[in-house]
């Protein structure tokens, strides 16, 4: 951890995480796969529902997911220096491939793969 996690008054867990102050450990393990994953089952479970109300919040849900995987992102990539250099690598490495992920599915149906 830098001297600057302790050194600085603390924000609201958002805006922490957002500026690089929160342990790498913390975004990536608990917002990131815990919370990611949680809202992503959510959401699945929603989307095949098969009923009209749970379809479409399940969709409004996806949309409305969006600033939060930005923000996840974000978060990890400014909060990995907060831990040692094989994690902040390997952390900012998923950030990288998540979006080439991304990337990768928008671009998908225009390349007829």
């Amino acid at each position: 951890m830098t001297a600057s996690l302790t050194s600085q008054p603390r924000h609201g867990f958002i805006r922490a995480a957002w500026a690089g102050e929160e342990p790498l450990w913390l975004v990536f393990w608990l917002y990131g796969a815990v919370g990611g994953n949680l809202f992503s089952f959510i959401v699945g479970r929603m989307l095949d529902s098969g009923s009209p109300l749970p379809l479409l919040l399940g969709i409004l849900l996806t949309i409305a997911g969006i600033p939060f995987y930005i923000w996840l992102n974000v978060a990890i990539w400014r909060c990995a220096p907060n831990s040692n250099p094989v994690w902040s690598a390997l952390a900012r490495l998923t950030v990288v491939a998540t979006i080439g992920v991304v990337v990768w599915e928008i671009a998908k149906p225009f390349t007829g793969a």
